[in-house]
């Protein structure tokens, strides 16, 4: 009996559990779950800035600073590290809330950190004041051009041209006013339109490619060259053509034949560019010879091509051809000078790079010297540079006697008429048998100056030098270190390779740099630059691949 209802009991206890369980697992508003901390809690920041700026939030190199951070009170100096810019700094004074640092010789602007028992702990920018400042005053519009800016020149109205890949600058491209690659700017950077001051506007359609070279004629119109075929309206633009300094295409009035005299009677005369001349590719350089009065376009192109309009109608232009790679020489009004790079036997060109053309320069005698990713040039190993001679267009044999070359391609070259030197960039590691380390300068005529040597960089490459008139180097890249110090993209360097002391304080450079200009003064006399390319931040402060900088003293 006992058993029965001991049993009875069970029975009743597991039909209550089984009518609970339902409640427990699907009504949470019965049923309160006390949370299981699977993890403890990780231990508190050893070090914390707190915040506010540094005290003062910018100084020269060895000015003592206070950063307000917490954590070092009570610690030797030598138990921990204090970095502007990954620089090391010398610790002056810690207590509990803050610690005075000397900054470093050659330190730039960029975070603050502080190493402590191996972890690192991220404070606030200072900006290490040196001899190098934006100027406020240059267009401060961020969006200043939203492609690649290829070069810029003073023109002979005393503004800027800037040409390239881009599309707007500063906002101001509208569909009346269209901005394609190429626009006129003061000394500010204001863009300028053509408000019966002659400065330079395209049509409303505007080029439908890339600029990469402009040259100023005596006349004051330019020749414009790089990857296009139509200009405004007017198409059968192959790859360079003239514009009047007011950016209008310059044009002449052609006869052509007319298929349908009696329904189209004014179909026998055209409006055509009065360039005549053009190439099946792209152009990386033009020169302008004043003494020949001739244009010499340098590229990647495989024809040379020009329109023979007494068999073309309207919309359908007859075009000659003739075979003629990477070198030609033209006329200034475009037909072919066939004294250049030409083979009247064959009439075609000579054999010319086995590779491509990256760059080219003009010195003052005429002679074109080419770089790029060839290491034969009309059949003689020249590894990656030579020199092409004016009269015929061959290659100059006395260039760079006994020398070897690059040993890796050649993507820039650079020339500065006041110093008469000649600074390549590139993948080379060597020049000549040299250690070069991707920068060399080089003398006329291919040997390498001595006098400059481009030390190491880390993290990275070089990819542009040039050399200001008071001989003064700019470098951009993507490295991080020069010489073991922290230069992140940029340098001033010295004639010698050095690094200019008070001119590498600036922080951050983002991009590569393809020209720029020099300004004899600024309103206080001191030297000023515009810089030129595909960039986006400068001492780092967002730009638009523009920017112009003073030179203190």
């Amino acid at each position: 009996m006992i058993n029965i209802k001991r049993n009875i009991r069970l029975l009743f206890l597991m039909v209550l559990a089984l009518s609970v369980l339902p409640v427990l697992f699907f009504s949470c508003s019965k049923l309160k779950l006390e949370p299981v901390e699977t993890y403890p809690p990780g231990p508190k920041p050893l070090v914390k800035f707190l915040d506010g700026a540094p005290v003062p939030a910018q100084g020269v190199e060895g000015s003592i600073v206070t950063f307000k951070v917490s954590g070092l009170g009570g610690k030797d100096t030598s138990q921990f590290k204090f970095f502007i810019n990954q620089t090391l700094a010398q610790v002056v004074e810690v207590d509990s809330a803050s610690v005075k640092v000397k900054i470093p010789a050659n330190a730039s602007t960029g975070g603050s950190s502080v190493l402590i028992n191996g972890e690192v702990y991220f404070g606030p920018n200072f900006m290490v004041k040196g001899k190098i400042s934006i100027d406020p005053n240059f267009n401060p519009d961020v969006n200043r051009t939203n492609g690649t800016i290829y070069g810029v020149f003073q023109n002979s109205s005393n503004n800027y041209l800037i040409y390239g890949s881009f599309t707007n600058y500063g906002n101001s491209a509208s569909v009346s006013n269209t901005i394609t690659g190429l626009a006129e700017l003061d000394g500010n950077g204001n863009y300028l339109t053509n408000g019966g001051n002659g400065t330079i506007q395209l049509g409303k359609q505007g080029l439908n490619g890339s600029v990469l070279s402009v040259v100023q004629l005596p006349s004051s119109d330019y020749i414009i060259a790089g990857s296009f075929s139509q200009y405004d309206t007017i198409r059968n633009v192959n790859n360079i053509t003239q514009i009047q300094s007011s950016g209008a295409l310059e044009t002449m009035i052609v006869d052509i034949e007319n298929p349908d005299p009696i329904n189209q009677p004014d179909a026998n005369k055209d409006t055509v560019p009065y360039f005549n001349g053009g190439v099946s590719g792209g152009i990386v350089k033009a020169f302008y010879d004043d003494s020949r009065g001739s244009i010499t376009a340098v590229g990647n192109f495989s024809n040379y091509s020009s329109t023979f309009y007494e068999r073309s109608v309207k919309g359908g232009p007859f075009l000659d051809f003739a075979k003629m790679r990477q070198l030609v020489r033209m006329n200034e009004d475009g037909s072919l000078d066939s004294t250049f790079n030409y083979n009247p036997a064959t009439q075609s060109g000579y054999d010319v790079g086995n590779g491509f053309i990256f760059d080219a320069m003009q010195l003052p005698d005429g002679r074109i010297i080419v770089v790029g990713n060839f290491t034969t040039f009309d059949g003689q190993v020249v590894n990656y540079i030579t020199r092409i001679n004016t009269a015929d267009g061959s290659v100059d044999p006395t260039f760079n006697m006994g020398g070897s070359g690059a040993d890796k391609s050649i993507s820039h070259i650079s020339y500065n008429a006041n110093t008469g030197k000649i600074l390549l960039t590139g993948n080379f590691k060597n020049y000549n048998g040299q250690p070069a380390n991707g920068v060399v300068m080089i003398d006329q005529n291919g040997a390498i100056d001595p006098s400059f040597t481009f030390r190491k960089v880390d993290a990275g490459i070089a990819n542009f030098a040039g050399q200001l008139d008071n001989g003064m180097i700019i470098v951009s890249g993507s490295f991080n270190k020069y010489d073991n110090i922290v230069r992140p993209g940029l340098l001033i360097l010295n004639p010698d390779g050095s690094l200019a002391s008070g001119y590498n304080n600036t922080g951050l450079f983002r991009g590569a740099i393809n020209g720029f200009t020099e300004l004899t003064s600024s309103t206080t006399g001191e030297h000023q630059v515009i810089l030129v390319g595909n960039f986006d931040r400068f001492d780092g402060i967002q730009v638009g691949n523009i920017v112009k900088f003073t030179l203190g003293n």
